[in-house]
């Protein structure tokens, strides 16, 4: 019998000469970890990119 299941998944874009990473990672649809990596530029936006993953 399974008891526990883990999700993962990662994606990354380039463009400009910069680099975007997400990285997903939950248990058990209790725990939803989200990393977010932006260039400088844009790492005010991680909070924003962060919610809006949440909310899918």
């Amino acid at each position: 019998m399974i008891r526990s299941m883990t999700g993962f998944g990662h994606g990354r874009a380039t463009g400009d000469g910069a680099t975007a990473a997400v990285e997903l990672r939950s248990t058990n649809k209790r725990h939803l970890n989200i990393f977010v990596h932006l260039p400088d530029p844009m790492a005010e936006e991680e909070s924003e990119v962060r919610s809006r993953m949440q909310e899918a």
